[in-house]
Formats: structure tokens, sequence, C-alpha cells
């Protein structure tokens, strides 16, 4: 073909562009290399950078074929170098628009290989983007566990203000447990509300007494029970509470009286009463005394009036035990015969309406 006839042939390609075969071609190249590219944002880090390498070799290749491709079809015939082949390519290029838009697509893909090689923190983008979503939905998930955590603080708060507080919460808000000491210190207290609280408790029994050892017990509200500013609240507290039998019928080591004839209570007097002779040397051991014995001796009728109501035995006698010299004794006493000799008068008419005897009789030491 003649020099004057190349115009009128490149007008005739660009008319016709591509053949079905060329474009085909073109294609497949286009998808191999968008395939590599791809690949190497996803590879390991290993095979990262070298697939990129490979696939910005796959764009260029396939940039040159399609200028390559345009060019041949504007002179099929005539035999061309390379380069003068491209360039009318990129003269085709420039008057199809569609071959232009097919080699600014694979431009756009190797810039894509290049840019992606030296701007992500990771060597690809893809990883990148990757990488960025998981951290997303790390947060995301973070967040909504604290959510979750927080609403659960809340219903539980909720609840808490929502139910009401059961016995033993009331008891411990104020200063009181279950335990035996602690029923103890209510009554001692005249805490009747905490008394009432421990009452609805199943696992709660009052006790009134304290084990010492070798099968004897102290009273716990012996020392309230007796003094005058808080005796009332003490036989007011034991209104309010289910005491065992064993409890109100068992003798106690009493704590308060001390030894000899000093004191209110004057024990050494109810030698006199049985004809037992004392010497100086003569002294009080030990007591030991129900509590109804106990309400005599701090004049609480109150207390007494509560413990006949729970079936104290108003007869059931308490003990003094004496040394004489070499000799040793023990008296029992009842109730009434102890108010009498102390010079009780509204207990000793509170007793007799109970049925009381006044007695006061010489044991054996030991028993």
């Amino acid at each position: 073909m003649s020099n004057d006839a190349r115009p009128e042939a490149f007008a005739e390609a660009a008319k016709s562009g591509l053949t079905a075969a060329n474009a085909a071609t073109l294609a497949t190249c286009t998808l191999v290399g968008g395939s590599l590219s791809v690949f190497a944002d996803v590879a390991p880090s290993g095979w990262s950078h070298v697939m990129g390498f490979v696939a910005l070799a796959s764009w260029l290749f396939s940039i040159t074929l399609a200028l390559y491709l345009a060019g041949r079809s504007t002179r099929p015939q005539e035999p061309r170098g390379l380069l003068a082949t491209v360039a009318d390519g990129v003269r085709l290029a420039g008057a199809k628009p569609g071959i232009a838009a097919m080699v600014v697509l694979m431009t756009a893909g190797a810039a894509f290989t290049v840019w992606s090689r030296m701007h992500s923190d990771q060597g690809n983008v893809l990883r990148s983007l990757v990488a960025t979503q998981e951290r997303a939905a790390a947060v995301a998930e973070t967040a909504a566990e604290r959510t979750a955590a927080i609403q659960a603080d809340t219903q539980a708060i909720r609840s808490a203000v929502g139910r009401p507080a059961t016995p033993t919460e009331m008891l411990a808000d104020m200063g009181y447990g279950t335990g035996d000491d602690e029923v103890c210190r209510a009554i001692s207290a005249g805490a009747i509300k905490a008394l009432q609280l421990m009452e609805q408790i199943t696992q709660f029994k009052a006790r009134l007494s304290v084990a010492l050892g070798g099968g004897q017990y102290a009273l716990c509200i012996e020392q309230a029970l007796s003094e005058p500013t808080r005796g009332p609240a003490v036989a007011r507290a034991l209104q309010e509470i289910e005491v065992s039998a064993e409890d109100i019928g068992r003798l106690y080591v009493a704590q308060m009286i001390g030894s000899g004839d000093s004191g209110a209570l004057r024990p050494l007097e109810v030698l006199a009463t049985l004809g037992i002779e004392r010497d100086p040397g003569s002294r009080l051991t030990s007591a030991r005394a129900t509590p109804l014995m106990y309400a005599v001796w701090a004049d609480n009728l109150l207390a007494a009036e509560t413990l006949l109501a729970k079936g104290a035995d108003a007869n059931q006698t308490s003990r003094f035990d004496y040394t004489l010299g070499t000799k040793m004794a023990s008296v029992a006493i009842s109730p009434l015969a102890e108010a009498q000799r102390l010079g009780r008068p509204a207990l000793e008419e509170r007793l007799k309406a109970a049925g009381a005897r006044a007695e006061v009789q010489q044991v054996p030491y030991f028993r």
C-alpha cells in the first residue's frame, strides 16, 4: 500500500474498529491483569510484592498488546515495526472511544497496582481494607459488649431497687446478723424491729444460752436484764421472740452476783432461813438460776410476766452454793421465796397468781 493510501486505510480501520478476536484477546488480558492485581493484594506477605510486579508486567503487556492490535488493524497487510504499529494504535485509540476506554482501563489497573505497592501500610490495599473492616468489627463488638454489660448492670440495679429488701438485708442495714450472739445483742439493746426481722428468717432460732463448758451455761442477757435503764426494753424484746423451753428451764451460772455477802442480793441471808451456822469464812461460791429468777433479782416485773407467759415454771428452784469453813452447802430456793426475801411485792403477787410456792431447802452439794 502506498503512502498516499495510508490515511484512507486508517480512516477505514477507525470506522470498523478492532476485530472480534482482537477484542476477545484484550478482554482476556484485562481479566488476567485484574486477577493478578487482586491476587497480589490478598497474597501472603512473602508473595505480595512478587505478584505485584507480575501484575504490573501483565498490565503493561496488555496495554502494549491493545495498542499493537489497534495499530495492526489499520494496515493489516503492510509489514511494520512494533513501535510504528503501536504509534498507529495510539492514533486509532484517539479516534475510537471504545479502544481509548479499554486502554484507559488497563492503565488504571497498572496505576492501581503501583499505588498499592507504594502506599499500603501492609503492602496491599485489599488486605488493609480487610484489616480496617476487622478493626471496625472488633470495635463494634466491644461497644456492643459494653452496651450489653451496661444494660445488664442497669437491669440489676433496677431489680435491686424495685424488689423489696429481704429480712437478712434489712438486718444487715441495722447492723445485725442472725447468730446466737446477735440475738443476745438485739435483746439486750431492746431492738424489737431487729428481732421481728429475725423471726421472719427460716433458720433463725432464738437462744438465751451461752455455753461455758462442762455442761454449764450463762444467760446472755443477764447484765442488760439487771440494769434499771435497760431492763424494761429487754422485757419488751423478750415478748417478740419464741424462746425454747430448754432455754427457759435451764439453770445459768450467774456472772454478776460475785462471791461473799456483798451486793444487793445478800445471799448469805439464805443460810439463816435454814438455821445453817456460818462463820467469818462463809462465802457464796456460785449461783445458778433460771431466767425467771434473774427477773426476780432484777426486780423486772414485765420480764417475769413475759417468761411466765412463755412457759416458765414458777416453782423451779435455783441454787446457791456456799463454803462454810471446811464444809460446803447448797440451797435450793424458789422464785417466790426469793421475791419475799428481797422485798419484791409486785413480783410476789404475780408469782402467787401463777401458782408459785415459797420453798427454801438445803440440797446435796454435788447434784
